[in-house]
C-alpha cells in the first residue's frame, strides 16, 4: 500500500475543514499511526456512527427549516450610499446650492425608494422650493404635490404644520402660470386640505388660501364659503387684512363696486406699514375699482400713494397714466410716462405697442400732431409685418408643425386676437410638451435605475439571497463534514474486505475531493467574473470613445450656430446647427441605450458570479465523489459475518440513506436560490424594458398627435392667413379713423367741425383706454395673480 494511499486528510474546506474534519487513514486500523502520523482517537464504530446521525438530523431538520427564497427584489436597502446622498443634499441646502440639493435629494430618493416619512416630506418640500428658485416651476409643482398629498394622507402627530403652509403658499404662486384644467385640480387639493385637522393658526392659512384658488378659477361662490368660516373669526394680523381684501376682490369681480371699496379701504387700514407689500396691492385694487367706478380724480391719488419700491408700482404708473389723461392733466400724463419708460422700458412686442399708443395719446393730448402720426405709423407697421410674417410662415403645401405654430402665436401674442387654430394648436403642444417631460423623467429614472443596478451587488439589490446563502453555506459545511467522517469511519471498518482495484478506485475519488477544496475552483471562479467584468468594461471603454467624439461634434454645431447667428440665418434642415443638433442628440440617445443594455447584461451577469454558484458546483462534484466511494463500501458491507456486524452496518446503511436526502435537499436549496434569483433579476429587467417600452409607445403616441396636427393647421392655412388680415384690417380702420381725426384737429379751417365731432373723438379715446385699462383690471382671476 503506497504513502499516497495512507496520506491524512490535509486539504481544507474554506480554510477549516480541516480542522474540523476527523483524520482519515487507508490500510491502518482505528487508533494506530500511518507514516508515523498520530490518528485522533473517535471512540467506537457504534458510538460514532449514532452520533454522526444525530449531527445529520439536525442538518436535516435545519435545512427543512430554512425559509424558501422568493419574492420581488427590491433596490436596497443601500444605506450608506443614501445617507451620504442625504447629508450631502443637507449640506448644500445649508450652502444655498440648490442645483447640486437637487442631484443629491434626487439620488437619495432613488436609493431608498420607501425611506423614512418624515425625511420624504422635507426631500419634497426642498426639491419644491429648490426647483422654484432655479426657475423649473413644472417640476416645482410636481414636488409640492407630491409634500402636500403624503402630508395629507400621513398627518402625523408631530408633523410641521408651518412648513405645510409654505408649501400651500407656493402652490398658490405657481398657479398663476397654471391653464384652467390645472387650476380647477388645484382648487380641489386646496378644498381638501381645508378638512385636515390641523391647529387654528395653519387653518386659518389654508382658508385663505383656499379661497384664493378658488377665486382665481371663477368660482366666487366657494371663495365666499371659505371667507366665511367660522375659523377665521378674529384672525390675526396680516391674515385679517388678506380676508378683507379677498373680499374686495369678489366684490368687484361681482360688480357690487361700493361694496369692493368698502372692503379694500378696511384691508389697506389693517394692513399697515407693517405689510407695505400687501398694502400697496390692496391699494392697486382700490384704484382700478375707482377707475371703473368713473372716480378718476380719487384713482389717481390712490396710485400716486404706491410705494416707488413696491412690487405692483410697474402697473400703477402704467395705469395712473390713463387716467390722467381722461382727467385732462397731459402734463402729469406725459411725466409719469416718462418716469415709466425710464425706469421700465419695454422688450417685448406688446409692451411696446402699449407705449406706442400711450405716446400717441399724450402727444395728441398736447396738440403734437406729427408724434401722433409717427405713432399710428409705427403701430401700422407693426401690424402689417404681422400680416407678411404669417403668410411667410404659412406659405407652401406642407403641414404646419409645432415650431411655426409657436413662431405665430408668439408673434400674435398681446397685439392681435390669436386665430382659432393658431390657438388650440398651440394649447394642445403645450400639454403635449408637458407628457413629454414627464415622459422623459420617467425615462431619465429608468436610465439611472439601469446604472445603479448596473454598478450593485447582490448584497445591495437583495440582502436576504447573501443571508440565505451564508446559511446555506454553513449547512453544506456541516453536512460535506460528517460525509467526510461517515465514508472514513467505514472504510477503516471494510479496509481488509477491499480488493487493491477498490482501494485504488477510493483513493481517486478522495484525491477528487481534495483538488475541490483547493485554490483551483477559486481561481475559476474568479477567472470567470473577470471574463464576464472585462468584457463589460472594454464595451463601457467603446462607449466612452464614442461620448466623447460626439462632445467633439457638439463643439463644433455650437460653432455654427454661432456663426448662424452672427449672420442672422434662420437655418432649416439638416445642413444647418438645428439639423446637426437633432442628429448628434439621436447619436447620443442610442449611445445611452447601448449603455442602458450594457449594464442590464451586468446585471443578469450577477447571477452567474454569485457565491451560491460556487457553493452548489463545490456541493455537487463533493457530493458526487462520497456517492462514488459509498457505492465501493456498499459492495463490502453486504458480506455480514454475524449480527452486531449486521446491526452496525444496518446502521452505516440507514446513515447514508440520510446523508443522501440531506444532499438532495441542500442542492434543491441551491438550485432553487439560483433559480430565484435569475428568474428576479431577469424579470426586474424585463420590467424596466416594459417601463421603456411603454413610454416608447406613449412618445410614438404624441408624435402622431402632433402629425395629425400640423397636417390640420396645414388644411387651414388659408383660413389662419384670412382672419389675420382681417383683424389686423380692423385695426387699420381704429388708425385711419385716429388720423382723421388728427387731420381734422390740426386743420384751422375745420377746426369747429372737429370739435362738432368732439364725442366721437371721445369715443374713440374711451375706447382706447378701456382697451388698455381692462386689459390690466380684468376679472377676479387676474386681480388675484
Amino acid at each position: 500500500m503506497t504513502a499516497a494511499r495512507n496520506q491524512k486528510w490535509k486539504h481544507p474546506l474554506w480554510g477549516v475543514l480541516a480542522l474540523m474534519f476527523a483524520p482519515l487513514a487507508i490500510g491502518a486500523p482505528a487508533g494506530q499511526a500511518v507514516n508515523g502520523d498520530p490518528v485522533i482517537k473517535t471512540g467506537t464504530p457504534e458510538s460514532e456512527i449514532r452520533r454522526l446521525h444525530a449531527e445529520l438530523e439536525q442538518t436535516a431538520q435545519a435545512m427543512r427549516s430554512l425559509p424558501r427564497v422568493a419574492g420581488q427584489p427590491v433596490i436596497g436597502p443601500r444605506k450608506i450610499a443614501s445617507e451620504r446622498a442625504w447629508r450631502a443634499a443637507q449640506l448644500f441646502e445649508e450652502n444655498g446650492d440648490r442645483v447640486s440639493n437637487i442631484r443629491e435629494l434626487t439620488r437619495y430618493l432613488n436609493l431608498v425608494q420607501t425611506g423614512e416619512s418624515q425625511r420624504y416630506l422635507v426631500a419634497q418640500r426642498q426639491l419644491a422650493f429648490n426647483y422654484e428658485k432655479v426657475r423649473m416651476p413644472d417640476k416645482a409643482m410636481r414636488a409640492a404635490l407630491r409634500y402636500a398629498g403624503s402630508f395629507i394622507s400621513q398627518n402625523p402627530s408631530t408633523a410641521n404644520y408651518e412648513d405645510f403652509v409654505e408649501v400651500l403658499r407656493l402652490v398658490s404662486r405657481l398657479m398663476k402660470t397654471s391653464g384652467p384644467e390645472a387650476r380647477a385640480e388645484l382648487r380641489q387639493l386646496f378644498a381638501a386640505c381645508t378638512s385636515v385637522d390641523m391647529p387654528a393658526a395653519a387653518k386659518m392659512n389654508v382658508l385663505v388660501l383656499a379661497a384664493r384658488a378658488a377665486g382665481s378659477t371663477g368660482d366666487l361662490e366657494m371663495a365666499r364659503k371659505f371667507l366665511r368660516d367660522p375659523a377665521l373669526q378674529g384672525a390675526p394680523q396680516p391674515l385679517d387684512g388678506e380676508v378683507l381684501y379677498l373680499g374686495g376682490i369678489i366684490h368687484a369681480a361681482d360688480g357690487k363696486l361700493d361694496a369692493a371699496m368698502s372692503s379694500l379701504k378696511a384691508a389697506i387700514a389693517t394692513f399697515g406699514a407693517k405689510h407695505a407689500d400687501k398694502r400697496d396691492r390692496a391699494r392697486l385694487a382700490l384704484a382700478r375699482v375707482q377707475a371703473r367706478k368713473g372716480q378718476n380724480d380719487l384713482a389717481a391719488a390712490t396710485y400716486s400713494s404706491i410705494d416707488e419700491l413696491s412690487p405692483v408700482y410697474q402697473d400703477a404708473l402704467f395705469e395712473s397714466v390713463y387716467v390722467l389723461i381722461d382727467l385732462g392733466r397731459v402734463n402729469d400724463a406725459r411725466d409719469q410716462a416718462a418716469i415709466f419708460k425710464k425706469q421700465f422700458g419695454s422688450t417685448d412686442a406688446a409692451s411696446k405697442m402699449k407705449l406706442s399708443r400711450m405716446d400717441g395719446w399724450l402727444a395728441m393730448q398736447a396738440g403734437d400732431w406729427d408724434g401722433a402720426r409717427k405713432a399710428i405709423e409705427s403701430q401700422r407697421a407693426v401690424y402689417k409685418e404681422i400680416v407678411d410674417f404669417t403668410s411667410m410662415e404659412l406659405a407652401g403645401a406642407r403641414p404646419v408643425e409645432s415650431p411655426v405654430v409657436d413662431r405665430i402665436y408668439m408673434k400674435l401674442a398681446g397685439l392681435l386676437d390669436v386665430p382659432d387654430e393658431i390657438e388650440q394648436s398651440w394649447q394642445i403642444a403645450r400639454k403635449l410638451e408637458k407628457q413629454e417631460d414627464s415622459l422623459a423623467m420617467d425615462r431619465g429614472e429608468i436610465r439611472q435605475l439601469f446604472m445603479s443596478l448596473g454598478r450593485a451587488s447582490l448584497a445591495q439589490i437583495n440582502p436576504s439571497w447573501v443571508n440565505t446563502t451564508r446559511a446555506l453555506d454553513a449547512l453544506v459545511k456541516r453536512h460535506l463534514e460528517a460525509g467526510h467522517r461517515l465514508v472514513g469511519l467505514e472504510r477503516n471498518l471494510l479496509l481488509q474486505r477491499l480488493t487493491p482495484a477498490e482501494r485504488q478506485e477510493l483513493v481517486a475519488s478522495e484525491n477528487r475531493r481534495n483538488a475541490l477544496l483547493g485554490r483551483y475552483p477559486q481561481t475559476l471562479a474568479r477567472s470567470e467574473g473577470w471574463r464576464n467584468t472585462a468584457d463589460l468594461l472594454e464595451s463601457t471603454i467603446r462607449l466612452s470613445a464614442v461620448n466623447d467624439r460626439l462632445m467633439g461634434v457638439e463643439s463644433g454645431v455650437s460653432g455654427i450656430r454661432y456663426l448662424e447667428n452672427l449672420g442672422d440665418i434662420q437655418g432649416k434642415g439638416e445642413g444647418t446647427a438645428p439639423g446637426f443638433n437633432g442628429q448628434v442628440n439621436g447619436l447620443r440617445n442610442k449611445l445611452y441605450r447601448t449603455l442602458e443594455l450594457v449594464r442590464a447584461q451586468q446585471v443578469e451577469n450577477l447571477a452567474e458570479t454569485g457565491n451560491h454558484r460556487q457553493l452548489r458546483r463545490l456541493m455537487a462534484f463533493y457530493s458526487m465523489a462520497l456517492f462514488d466511494e459509498e457505492s465501493v463500501l456498499r459492495r463490502a458491507r453486504n458480506e455480514v459475518s454475524d449480527t452486531a456486524e449486521r446491526m452496525l452496518f444496518e446502521d452505516f446503511e440507514r446513515t447514508w440513506r440520510l446523508w443522501q436526502q440531506v444532499a438532495k435537499d441542500s442542492y434543491q436549496q441551491l438550485v432553487t436560490l439560483d433559480k430565484t434569483i435569475r428568474e428576479d433579476l431577469g424579470k426586474t429587467v424585463g420590467e424596466l424594458w416594459q417601463q421603456d417600452s411603454g413610454i416608447a409607445k406613449a412618445a410614438g403616441e404624441i408624435l402622431s398627435v402632433r402629425n395629425r396636427m400640423a397636417l390640420w393647421v396645414g388644411s387651414r392655412r388659408g383660413a389662419i392667413i384670412d382672419t389675420v388680415k382681417q383683424r389686423v384690417g380692423d385695426r387699420f380702420e381704429r388708425l385711419d379713423q385716429w388720423s382723421a381725426d388728427i387731420d381734422a384737429m390740426r386743420s384751422d379751417t375745420v377746426r369747429d367741425a372737429a370739435r362738432k365731432e368732439a364725442s366721437r373723438f371721445d369715443a374713440a379715446r374711451q375706447s382706447a383706454r378701456d382697451e388698455v385699462v381692462n386689459s390690466q383690471v380684468g376679472g377676479a382671476a387676474a386681480w388675484l395673480d
